[in-house]
């Protein structure tokens, strides 16, 4: 969750609330290893979206990190 609130520049409470409603939403999935977690979309539509929008805005992903890591996460 800390390299997605530092690439994006938002502050750790809202994010996890976010996040907390993604997870309730059954939007995204949690899983912990040691002190980390990591957050993978489970709905194939919302995935499909994410991909759409990636190749609309992110024609450059080698360059840019947050397109690299939406696009790693997709894979």
């Amino acid at each position: 969750m800390a390299d997605l609130r530092d690439e994006l520049g938002i502050d750790q409470v809202p994010m996890s609330q976010q996040l907390m409603r993604l997870r309730a939403d059954g939007l995204v999935a949690a899983r912990r290893v040691g002190t980390s977690v990591h957050y993978r979309i489970t709905r194939l539509e919302i995935l499909a979206i994410v991909e759409a929008l990636h190749t609309a805005f992110c024609p450059d992903a080698e360059t840019d990190k947050v397109c690299t890591a939406t696009n790693q996460q997709s894979a």
